[in-house]
């Protein structure tokens, strides 16, 4: 009966028996699971939890999978879990209900008080693939669970949440720096080339250190010949002459047939006041430049 490795299990020093004497025990109960009853499977829900505790390794791992496969017969243990006070517990959690693409619990954790729970939701959710129900995290009322959702909608590609994820940003104080980056970023990813006028809206300043390379990135998708203005300027500072020329790269890619004369000129004067100071890396990206514009 697999009950036996069970109570071996509970008596033994989880904290330092030999890995093989607990994997073996365990390979025995996994070949005996379709066969325990309720009383068994809670039994066994204990100790393979108190195995994560104690260890991290294979035996570890071990339980975790056979967690994972007893999951649709202890799914609320396993859920319950998610409440836990250690980190560790909480992810294997996340990983089992991920494991089982069971989308089934994500309301409920959406409508919990706590925000890290809604925050777990999210993240199952993005592991998923699940924008639609990420698009809700857009409403939460805490920051942290709306930038992540924003974050992971425009991992998936989602540009139907565009207009929302701007008015979020619209929304931070700018003294959210962290926040904002994040929704600079997945404004970014979704190709929203108006992302540099709300840079330039919400910061007193977007030559700043903290800003001033997610700036150019966000200069490098605008489809505005008046960002090459503020680029070039980029490429006077050795400290962000990489950024500025790659971002210079992704506008006249982006845009390279409705660059004027004068704008290339424009470009290649300043490059080339500059170009004896440039790197390989950065010689390579004027290459790049000057092949497109056939200059």
């Amino acid at each position: 009966m697999a009950n036996e490795e069970i109570e071996k299990l509970k008596k033994i020093d989880l904290s330092t028996e030999e890995d093989d004497t607990i994997i073996d025990l365990l390979d025995v109960i996994e070949l005996k699971l379709h066969s325990l009853n309720q009383q068994e499977l809670n039994e066994l829900f204990d100790v393979l939890v108190k195995i994560l505790e104690k260890r991290k390794g294979i035996p570890g791992r071990r339980a975790e999978e056979i967690l994972t496969v007893l999951y649709p017969k202890i799914k609320e243990k396993v859920v319950k879990l998610l409440w836990s006070d250690s980190a560790y517990i909480r992810s294997v959690a996340q990983r089992i209900i991920i494991n089982n693409r069971d989308k089934s619990v994500l309301p409920r954790l959406m409508k919990d008080h706590d925000r890290d729970i809604r925050k777990f939701a999210i993240d199952i959710a993005f592991e998923m693939g699940d924008a639609d129900f990420i698009r809700q995290g857009l409403d939460d009322p805490d920051t942290n669970v709306f930038v992540s959702s924003a974050e992971y909608l425009s991992r998936l590609g989602d540009s139907s949440s565009l207009s929302k994820i701007v008015e979020l940003f619209r929304k931070v104080p700018k003294d959210d720096i962290y926040s904002l980056m994040f929704l600079i970023e997945a404004m970014i990813r979704l190709d929203y080339d108006k992302t540099y006028l709300l840079m330039k809206e919400k910061f007193d300043d977007v030559k700043d250190p903290i800003i001033a390379g997610v700036y150019l990135r966000a200069c490098g998708i605008s489809s505005d010949p008046n960002v090459v203005d503020d680029i070039l300027s980029a490429i006077d500072d050795d400290s962000m002459r990489k950024e500025a020329l790659e971002s210079l790269l992704s506008f006249i890619r982006k845009n390279e047939k409705n660059i004027s004369e004068n704008l290339k000129e424009k470009i290649r004067e300043k490059i080339e006041e500059k170009i004896a100071s440039m790197t390989t890396s950065q010689l390579e990206d004027v290459r790049k430049i000057f092949d497109i514009l056939k200059i």
